[in-house]
């Protein structure tokens, strides 16, 4: 299963939405067995030069994820596995 998008109006923002949309998620792949998604982590855009790989592998000195999305993804949770999209070169 290919979750193509996931987007809440701003309104309810900070009232757990979004392990809402997971939850949701999950139990929809459960049925199917896998669930792929394209994410961007919260703060990668203020470290554009930044290898994603390296974005991720940080973490907060309780061990979980430094970025606020991996931590709600985080672990126990979904996996994470990082692999480039390849854009054809114009």
């Amino acid at each position: 299963m290919t979750a193509l998008e996931v987007a809440a109006r701003p309104d309810p923002l900070g009232a757990g939405m979004s392990h809402r949309m997971l939850g949701a998620l999950r139990a929809a792949a459960a049925a199917a067995g896998e669930l792929v998604a394209s994410v961007r982590p919260n703060g990668k855009h203020a470290e554009p030069h930044t290898p994603m790989t390296d974005y991720i592998a940080r973490t907060r000195d309780d061990t979980l994820p430094a970025d606020a999305w991996l931590r709600t993804c985080g672990p126990g949770r979904l996996s994470t596995r990082w692999r480039p999209l390849r854009h054809p070169r114009p």
